[in-house]
């Protein structure tokens, strides 16, 4: 990709810009097997590029020229805010299917400005050159619009979106490491009880029952970086590990506390080795799933003599239970 840029540019000047998208277009419609880590890869060295952007740029920047921004700066900004960009976004979204409360957030929280902070830095020095007059202020009043917007959509985003209707509903959902015949039951009734659930296993045969009854899967190691790009934990409010190996159980209960909270990853307990648990840091693993601390064996053997989960209400105090 560096390469067709710096060759296009020694052909025509700021054409590899051009090659580049193409480029990209070409190789997102190509059949590679490898192309899911590039899009990963993508994704971070993105977020390392627009900020050294951020930075250089704002490097070139000095205390007169933003002494320099007047009354004419803030209706430029203004303008940006609460004219063009919403006329912009109102007028590229007919016929999107999106609705008018969605079309107005998207219209108060337009892209930032990293394309015009760019632009605008390599248009500005070549003005500047060209003895343009206030070429130097494009990049002061690109950085203010900049500025402006992130600190007005930071402090304003949540509340219009409570104004607007437009916060989740979902329920909180259920993550479950491990695909045993009774956690699959368990899941399967939370989804008729519309519970959002998924079940984790790198074994195949684990979830294909699961598969069958149309409960989402995630088919491998749910600590491998395949999972951590392909499951979003915020779905999830709670995480159990029922896998009938204890010091993977554990280890996966530690790798989620920080992302759900140590009060909501729950693991089996050891049956009779319960105590040693006790001597561990209670920094590692999570909570016990059950108040007797119930093996693997033991659970497994609980489900097979009492059938698939209940649900049971308690009318006194609104609350609901599966058994």
């Amino acid at each position: 990709m560096l390469l067709a840029y710096a060759l296009t540019n020694l052909v025509l000047e700021e054409a590899g810009l051009l090659t580049v998208t193409v480029m990209g277009i070409v190789l997102a419609n190509t059949r590679i097997a490898s192309l899911a880590e590039m899009r990963r890869f993508k994704e971070t060295i993105t977020v390392f590029l627009v900020s050294g952007i951020f930075i250089l740029l704002t490097a070139s920047l000095t205390v007169e020229d933003f002494l320099s921004l007047d009354w004419r700066a803030v209706l430029f900004v203004g303008s940006v805010l609460f004219v063009v960009r919403p006329v912009a976004i109102m007028t590229a979204t007919v016929g999107s299917g999106a609705t008018l409360a969605e079309r107005t957030l998207s219209s108060w929280i337009a892209p930032r400005g990293v394309v015009a902070v760019a632009v605008s830095g390599l248009f500005g020095g070549a003005l500047a050159d060209a003895g343009i007059a206030d070429a130097n202020r494009m990049v002061s009043f690109t950085f203010a619009v900049v500025v402006t917007t992130i600190v007005l959509h930071g402090f304003t985003l949540g509340p219009l979106v409570s104004l607007l209707n437009l916060k989740s509903a979902d329920k909180p959902g259920l993550l479950i490491a491990g695909g045993p015949r009774w956690a699959i039951d368990l899941a399967r009734k939370l989804r008729d009880m519309d519970v959002p659930v998924m079940i984790a296993d790198p074994n195949w045969n684990h979830i294909a029952e699961a598969r069958l009854s149309e409960i989402p899967v995630f088919y491998g190691d749910i600590l491998s970086e395949e999972a951590h790009h392909s499951i979003d934990p915020k779905r999830f409010s709670t995480l159990i590990a029922v896998t009938d190996n204890d010091a993977y159980n554990s280890l996966v209960c530690t790798d989620f506390a920080p992302e759900l909270g140590r009060s909501h990853v729950y693991q089996l307990g050891r049956g009779a080795d319960q105590s040693k648990r006790m001597s561990l840091n209670f920094t590692l693993g999570g909570r016990p799933l059950t108040e007797d601390g119930v093996d693997f064996r033991t659970l497994r053997e609980r489900h097979w003599q009492a059938g698939p989960f209940r649900r049971r209400s308690f009318p006194t105090s609104s609350t609901t239970m599966l058994i």
